[in-house]
């Protein structure tokens, strides 16, 4: 038969092929309180050739240190599962056949930035003509993200003195910006979780922050506005109340009227 050709009794040459794409977002898991990284994996395979693929089967491999949250095929075929590997059983993939397997695995949140999850997926038949098409690797890698500021809240007023925390991924380094002038760098804890005091002059002044590691960095946080008046003498931000059960109210530190 020449390449190409359909054979009027459906013998020609089958020729599977399969690719892959990924993509990773932070999760939050409900079911253990904490939050992860998630990779939704999608393989595309299809019979390009001119007969039918025999025996077909898509393998996918997720590196470690990757588990698997949820796999389902379209259209619905059997599947076994060993350690990392799943094992697709499309049996016979008429003339121009297709399918799709979405993959979705997570990884622990304090994966280091930068580190890059391999997935790779092969699709293999009896009577396969042409194996140079038959696997594919997809790859996506850890980002940083910014880091966010928790105090103080926006429209804060405060006399001078304000201490400056927030959240970020574990052991990344924290460069706080007042008024876009670089005022501090500090290191996240392994929760995430950084502080720091400055010292700031009257008026209103622009924070922000910018995670890094390495040679990678994260976009800015959202900024945060507060007014210094040091002619104040209580300071907002310290403000405390205790409500008939106890309960300890932390004022936002606001001393506009929607505050």
């Amino acid at each position: 038969l020449l390449p190409g050709r359909v054979d009027p009794q459906g013998s020609g040459d089958a020729d599977p092929v399969v690719t892959k794409r990924g993509q990773i977002w932070p999760d939050f898991d409900p079911a253990t309180n904490s939050h992860r990284w998630v990779v939704g994996w999608i393989v595309n395979y299809a019979n390009l050739g001119s007969g039918p693929a025999s025996n077909g089967h898509v393998v996918d491999s997720y590196d470690a240190p990757q588990t698997l949250v949820a796999a389902h095929a379209i259209p619905l075929v059997p599947h076994t599962q060993s350690g990392n590997t799943l094992d697709y059983n499309v049996g016979t993939l008429a003339v121009g056949g297709s399918g799709v397997v979405i993959i979705r695995t997570e990884l622990p949140f304090n994966t280091t930035p930068g580190t890059v999850i391999r997935n790779t997926a092969t699709v293999n038949s009896d009577n396969d003509s042409n194996t140079l098409n038959n696997t594919s690797v997809a790859t996506v890698t850890v980002p940083i993200l910014p880091p966010l500021i928790t105090i103080p809240l926006a429209g804060t007023t405060c006399t001078g003195t304000v201490t400056v925390a927030g959240h970020a991924q574990p052991n990344v380094t924290v460069d706080l910006y007042v008024d876009n002038a670089l005022a501090t760098s500090l290191t996240a804890d392994a929760n995430g979780d950084w502080s720091t005091t400055l010292t700031l002059g009257a008026g209103n002044h622009d924070l922000y922050a910018v995670a890094r590691l390495g040679s990678q960095s994260s976009d800015p946080s959202p900024t945060v506005t507060i007014v210094v008046d040091p002619t104040l003498f209580w300071d907002p931000i310290s403000l405390r109340f205790v409500d008939d059960q106890g309960h300890v109210i932390i004022p936002s530190g606001r001393l506009d009227e929607s505050g």
